[in-house]
């Protein structure tokens, strides 16, 4: 614990440096930095554990890999600042110290709170009204899906948040249009990752933790499932910082907070890890309907695009078609495989399902992605998208 809190330096440098290099739009270099540092953890922490340096060869990984990615992202981050063109004349005048802590002070409180709502914070309960063993069952069965789907909001939010605000700031009408194609993106990458974790969840934790852990699959498959529901939220909860209301979503985290860690205390004593899972679903699927009800009443409409999400998660169900042969999986390699003819399924569900219309591709086509021109036939099989 104490080595843990000695090395948390390298961390917060590396999301200073981050959250920089997201502001001037340098989304490539911060990639590459994330890439080059996760490749070192990984080769430095296998390094250690084979040594036999345990748990303090992880920290040691975790902080020279920050390190890493702190160096990286600072130095492209020292060239842009030098070539920023010089503020145009007319521009308005810097915010004052006042007014950004007022509107930044919620975020900070709403990060402590989501250490209850989307951290697993019933591991603590857990350990205290059950056992040490359930509360590692939760933890595991928790953290594979979380770790997952973590990723898709975390890469791609502050470049989502800076766009956003300049949309609104010249058109505040494109809100609507904004939130409906974050939705798109959001759920074009999470809906195949949770129906994929309700395919191979389970096979996950027993090929990787061991058959004595085989009791958490089922578990993690629901979390995976749940987890995707909250993304409802997610850009909803980012109309709110645009329209500068943080305090109100600051609310509503207090509330689903304080419904948590009630829940938690009602049912985790006597229904142990089941007890667990309850209050963080509640919660979840509760989430997106206070949005609503709080932008309404301030007169933004925002609507969810439910015909797409209904479309990608048919595609997405297609890959349960796999369902038969997970009795053959018996190895990593298996796992893999089964992993990799579900990418192709979801493929193909793309194309039967429809997913890409017309606006859908405009979108991919203005962000000039990378290979679209040869994957576009492939998931559309040539034709224009739906009207």
């Amino acid at each position: 614990l104490i080595l843990g809190t000695a090395l948390l330096l390298p961390e917060v440098l590396a999301n200073t440096a981050s959250q920089v290099g997201n502001a001037l739009y340098d989304a490539r270099g911060v990639s590459y930095g994330v890439a080059v540092s996760t490749v070192a953890y990984v080769a430095l922490v296998a390094w250690l554990l084979e040594r036999g340096d345990g748990i303090s060869g992880v920290l040691v990984a975790g902080a020279v890999s920050n390190a890493i990615l702190c160096l990286i992202v600072a130095l492209r981050v020292r060239r842009r600042l030098r070539h920023l063109p010089p503020p145009s004349e007319g521009a308005p005048a810097a915010m004052t110290l006042g007014a950004i802590l007022k509107y930044s002070m919620p975020f900070l409180l709403i990060g402590l709170l989501n250490l209850i709502t989307w951290r697993q914070s019933e591991v603590l309960f857990l350990g205290y009204f059950r056992s040490a063993g359930e509360a590692g069952a939760f933890d595991l069965a928790y953290r594979l899906p979380q770790m997952i789907l973590e990723f898709v909001p975390g890469a791609i939010w502050p470049l989502v948040m800076a766009g956003f605000s300049e949309v609104y700031t010249r058109d505040p009408g494109a809100l609507q249009r904004a939130c409906g194609a974050y939705y798109k993106l959001l759920f074009l990458l999470v809906a195949p990752l949770s129906v994929g974790g309700i395919l191979t969840g389970d096979l996950a934790v027993r090929l990787l933790y061991g058959a004595e852990w085989e009791v958490t699959g089922p578990v993690c498959q629901v979390f995976f499932l749940i987890f995707s529901v909250s993304f409802l939220a997610t850009p909803l909860s980012m109309v709110l910082y645009i329209l500068e209301r943080p305090g109100l979503g600051l609310a509503i985290y207090a509330v689903n907070a304080a419904i948590n860690v009630g829940l938690d205390l009602i049912l985790i004593p006597k229904y142990g890890v089941w007890g667990a899972v309850i209050p963080v679903s509640v919660v979840i699927l509760l989430a997106p309907w206070p949005h609503l009800y709080v932008l309404r009443r301030m007169g933004v409409q925002i609507g969810l695009p439910w015909g797409f999400l209904g479309r990608i998660y048919g595609a997405s169900a297609a890959m349960l078609l796999l369902w038969p042969v997970r009795g053959w999986v018996g190895g990593v390699p298996g796992l893999l495989l089964l992993v990799g003819s579900g990418i192709v399924v979801f493929l193909v569900g793309v194309r039967v399902f429809r997913v890409l219309g017309r606006e859908e591709l405009e979108l991919f086509e203005r962000a000039n992605l990378p290979g679209w021109l040869k994957l576009r036939p492939l998931l559309t099989g040539g034709r224009g998208g739906r009207s």
